[in-house]
């Protein structure tokens, strides 16, 4: 989402208007499902950016082929 998106300025605002009614509690739990909304999709796109990325860095090399795309699935396994 970017923030000169219509798309950003409608999510903002339904955020703040959400958030302005509830009680404080339910502002905190609100906001962190808000923050999930915001940046699941730069997530999804850095952990496959970061997949291809790691496969093309080792040189044509199987065995550090393997290793590198081990670490870059446990570190998307970790975001997810």
């Amino acid at each position: 989402m970017l923030f000169n998106s219509y798309t950003f300025w409608i999510f903002f605002c339904a955020v703040l208007l959400l958030y302005r009614r509830l009680p404080h509690r339910g502002q905190n739990w609100m906001l962190l499902v808000a923050s999930y909304i915001f940046t699941a999709p730069g997530i999804g796109a850095s952990v496959a950016d970061s997949g291809f990325d790691v496969r093309g860095l080792s040189g044509g090399d199987p065995a550090r082929d393997a290793k590198r795309q081990e670490a870059a699935e446990a570190a998307a396994g970790h975001l997810l």
